[in-house]
């Protein structure tokens, strides 16, 4: 499989406002010849996070204050590769436009049509920016923000309504009509990492690799996500800013930073416990993967930014129970 330029550089999902990120390891001289999951051209981990996303996403709008419209697709970039790698990209076609590198199934976009290796090349009769251009770019930073600009023209208009896609399927170039669904904002992304856990990062949830290792089920996965949403809904970073409490270091744990930290994690166990109810996902099953995240460092229990996780695990239990009936012990 090809190699990504950077560590966490995404592959971006439109579930909601952006996107997916995947970070694959190892090369290939033709990726998209794999197709590893349904709907998907690449690894199964893809399609996995994204149907996940994408079914938190559209359970409960009304839940969330930061809303988007949702289409299901994942796609990805020329300048998302390691230079090395984008030949084999360029003939694929990613140097004419975003390609699909998945489609959620029953979808917006699966119902239009679009299938994974699916490249687009205009929208409403209107090109995005080069994929060359952008992949031109030396800057990581500024690279990511031009792939972002580029997405954020193709949901702007999505949110005024139905969009035409110009798409290039193989030889052929085809056009399909796409609407959305209303959810909940949510811009994902799949870094490769050995760490265990997932994390909110301005707009982002950033999952790592280590995790799905960790996570013995969906409901795992679904709760730590939903988590994260959490915080990306609730505007804890901009909570966390306006206190001042610094970004990482012990101080962040200490006294009252510690308090307010705190009060946001678990502002968050409750937002995203009840979007893992609302989706279907079993969250008495899916709360006990906290026992078994990374820890958060501590000093005699000191510098805490993290409530005890059986604490965690019995209120999100209760709150199972309180919206659902009685929860059954795992």
């Amino acid at each position: 499989m090809p190699r990504l330029f950077q560590l966490a550089s995404p592959l971006t999902m439109l579930l909601c406002g952006a996107g997916a990120i995947a970070a694959l390891s190892g090369s290939a001289a033709h990726p998209l010849d794999m197709r590893a999951a349904e709907g998907s051209s690449l690894r199964p981990d893809d399609y996995r996070i994204a149907a996940i996303g994408y079914r938190l996403a559209t359970a409960r709008p009304d839940l969330c204050p930061k809303t988007a419209p949702v289409s299901g697709l994942l796609l990805h970039h020329l300048g998302d590769y390691a230079p090395e790698d984008r030949p084999a990209m360029v003939r694929d076609g990613l140097d004419r436009g975003p390609g699909i590198l998945s489609v959620v199934s029953d979808s917006p976009a699966a119902r239009a049509g679009l299938k994974a290796g699916d490249i687009v090349l205009a929208v409403d009769g209107e090109p995005l920016e080069s994929p060359e251009t952008i992949a031109a770019i030396g800057d990581a930073k500024a690279r990511r923000s031009a792939i972002e600009a580029s997405e954020e023209k193709l949901l702007k208009l999505m949110a005024r309504g139905t969009v035409r896609l110009t798409l290039l399927r193989g030889p052929a170039t085809i056009e399909r009509t796409l609407s959305t669904i209303p959810g909940c904002l949510l811009r994902i992304r799949l870094a490769v990492s050995k760490q265990r856990q997932a994390v909110a990062n301005g707009p982002y949830v950033i999952v790592a690799t280590g995790l799905l290792g960790l996570a013995r089920n969906d409901d795992e996965l679904a709760f730590v996500i939903g988590h994260e949403m959490g915080h990306v809904q609730l505007g804890h970073r901009e909570v966390l800013q306006t206190a001042r409490v610094p970004r990482k270091g012990a101080l962040r744990g200490f006294g009252k930073n510690g308090d307010i930290v705190q009060r946001t994690e678990a502002e968050a166990d409750a937002f995203g416990g009840r979007l893992v109810i609302a989706a279907g996902y079993d969250l008495d099953r899916g709360a006990v993967i906290l026992a078994r995240l990374d820890p958060a460092i501590t000093l005699f229990g000191m510098f805490r930014t993290h409530a005890d996780p059986q604490a965690r695990i019995r209120a999100l239990r209760a709150l199972a129970a309180s919206e659902t009936g009685p929860a059954v012990t795992k």
